[in-house]
């Protein structure tokens, strides 16, 4: 049986890579060291990485909204390493980022992710006594469970009435990217990308919520994330708490059946799409510009578009369509069976680098 050492940092985006680990030991495929990597004794170029050894290799997980061996001071890292699976990897050169991404021989793409985890996860779990408290009676109270991978999925439905429409979602508040002296020109002109890329995922989100809502009427379910930023530009669109919550949320999104993801950071792929993906929901999304496993493709597992009334009239083909809307479905149930499902798509990644399990 191969042992693996894992050295995580405490970051949501690794709770799932330490989750799929914590499933294969379970099943008793695998037997697991977890080891934090405090002070960063690993040296690794993100606190969104996670490293693995096993058989005499080293792998690296990267799950972050934007790849940090784009930058180039952080290609050393490589040396080290026999193989790096990277959650957003593209080598298009069309993606407006203030670096480009390097193609490498080491470097593959690891595809979606979302947070989902299990009880005792040490990348999430407080440190403070009283944190850690509220943590247990979450679990206890059922809220926790929620986040397990197995609460996600579902199987397709086929429905030919009251199919409704999903989309929720929260803003960015580039207030905190002003342009700062002591700073060098480059990470100011950083800065003022970032402040220009989120006031238009902002702006994105909130023009294609106010014209489902007006489009679809009742078949439409969302609304923004209970915030400042939202109270601010999108008074209307703002949800209760209560409808928000991570539970509330996923709840929604599995009585759904056409769901709606937006870009995320640097265009990234929002970790929406992975839970739509595992809840076998159909998909109607702007187009994917970095690259997953598999033949995940545009018209099969889900319909694009680049604009708003764009999004619309996608929404409606399958809104109108029960047959088509049924197929996207199982497409996307059959992609998490075979590319998505936890264990899977860590296996998948270890076969890659050469370790079968």
């Amino acid at each position: 049986m191969t042992e693996f050492k894992v050295y995580y940092n405490r970051s949501d985006a690794s709770a799932r890579i330490i989750t799929s680990f914590h499933l294969l030991e379970k099943e008793g495929l695998i037997k697991l060291r977890l080891i934090e990597n405090t002070d960063n004794f690993r040296k690794m170029p993100g606190q969104e990485v996670t490293e693995a050894e096993a058989e005499g290799k080293t792998l690296a997980f990267d799950m972050g909204d934007r790849w940090v061996l784009s930058h180039p001071e952080n290609l050393a890292y490589l040396d080290r390493l026999d193989a790096y699976f990277a959650r957003d990897y593209s080598v298009r050169k069309d993606i407006v980022t203030p670096y480009l991404f390097p193609d490498h021989p080491k470097v593959f793409p690891y595809g979606f992710n979302y947070f989902s985890s299990y009880y005792g996860n040490p990348t999430t779990m407080p440190r403070a006594a009283q944190s850690v408290l509220k943590y247990h009676a979450s679990y206890l109270s059922g809220y926790s469970r929620c986040l397990s991978p197995r609460y996600i999925e579902q199987t397709p439905d086929y429905k030919t009435e009251s199919i409704r429409i999903l989309f929720m979602a929260r803003l960015w508040d580039s207030s905190g990217l002003r342009q700062d002296p002591k700073l060098s020109k480059e990470e100011n002109l950083y800065r003022a990308y970032l402040v220009e890329e989120w006031n238009s995922i902002n702006q994105t989100r909130i023009q294609i919520m106010r014209a489902l809502k007006k489009e679809f009427g009742e078949a439409f379910t969302g609304g923004m994330f209970h915030d400042a930023l939202s109270q601010q530009l999108c008074p209307d669109l703002v949800l209760p708490v209560s409808e928000v919550r991570k539970k509330a949320y996923l709840d929604r999104m599995k009585q759904s059946d056409i769901c709606i993801g937006t870009m995320g950071l640097h265009k990234s792929i929002g970790w929406k799409m992975g839970e739509y993906i595992a809840a076998s929901r159909a998909i109607v999304s702007e187009p994917l510009m970095y690259v997953v496993p598999g033949d995940y493709s545009s018209g099969q597992h889900y319909l694009p578009f680049n604009s708003v009334s764009g999004c619309c009239e996608q929404a409606a083909v399958l809104f109108s369509n029960p047959d088509k809307l049924y197929h996207m479905k199982q497409a996307n149930h059959r992609y998490y069976l075979d590319y998505l499902e936890p264990k899977q798509q860590l296996r998948n990644a270890l076969s890659l680098a050469g370790i079968v399990i």
